[in-house]
């Protein structure tokens, strides 16, 4: 089958990041129960220690994910993008645990975090991201990897200052913490940089704006079953 080898003309970056404000928006403004979800409404302590939960349960799961791609990585001789990953699953190796510190003033403990299970809508992501890697090889992680700093510098904050004001600041500070270091560290720039490396034909790029779509997507099922739950249990 053809595949157009049109070298891109245009930064892959911008076009994604524009496609990814879209999506999400459409997601929150479809769903306005997520308002907590993005800083707006600090009056449901149990949806914000979730939300904290799922967080730390990802990544976790996402480390996984990032060590499955580097397999690939190595086993197809692409040194350079192994290398960007590698340094990247370092840096964010053990960030879960700063998140463990969060959920403790609100009454959670090690024992609760181990003992959590993912919702369904992340099972799914990760799932289908092996599967993806397996089909298109380390585009799709360098995709998601991108999406979760992008969104990560643009929505989180938002939570943290409506969790430090509602509940107090020691229910966010280690999600604090691990924004600042992601600042430092310039993920997003450096994992934008990474993705950019792998995208160099049109068809490269039609590429990635498909796993981004399905990353949305899953995002919308995730923010869905957050929102199942809470219902479930506020009734």
């Amino acid at each position: 089958m053809y595949e157009d080898q049109t070298v891109v003309s245009e930064d892959p970056i911008l076009r994604l990041a524009s496609c990814a404000e879209a999506g999400v928006e459409a997601v929150l403004a479809a769903l306005p129960e997520t308002a907590p979800m993005q800083g707006e409404d600090g009056d449901s302590r149990a949806l914000y220690a979730r939300i904290v939960m799922q967080d730390i349960l990802r990544i976790r799961l996402n480390n996984h994910l990032d060590a499955y791609c580097l397999q690939h990585l190595m086993r197809t001789g692409h040194t350079e993008a192994a290398r960007q990953l590698l340094t990247y699953l370092y840096e964010e190796f053990g960030h879960d645990e700063l998140l463990v510190e969060d959920l403790l003033p609100l009454g959670f403990t090690r024992t609760d975090v181990d003992a959590a299970a993912p919702l369904f809508s992340t099972e799914l992501m990760i799932a289908y991201l092996k599967f993806a890697i397996d089909v298109d090889g380390a585009l799709p992680d360098f995709v998601w990897n991108w999406f979760v700093e992008w969104y990560s510098a643009r929505y989180n904050p938002q939570i943290v200052k409506a969790a430090s004001a509602a509940f107090g600041t020691g229910t966010a500070r280690g999600t604090k913490a691990h924004l600042v270091i992601d600042d430092e560290l310039d993920h997003e720039q450096r994992m934008g940089a990474a993705l950019r490396s792998l995208i160099v034909t049109d068809e490269d790029l039609r590429k990635a704006e498909f796993y981004l779509g399905r990353i949305v997507r899953l995002l919308d099922l995730y923010c869905r079953e957050m929102i199942s739950v809470e219902a479930a249990v506020g009734s």
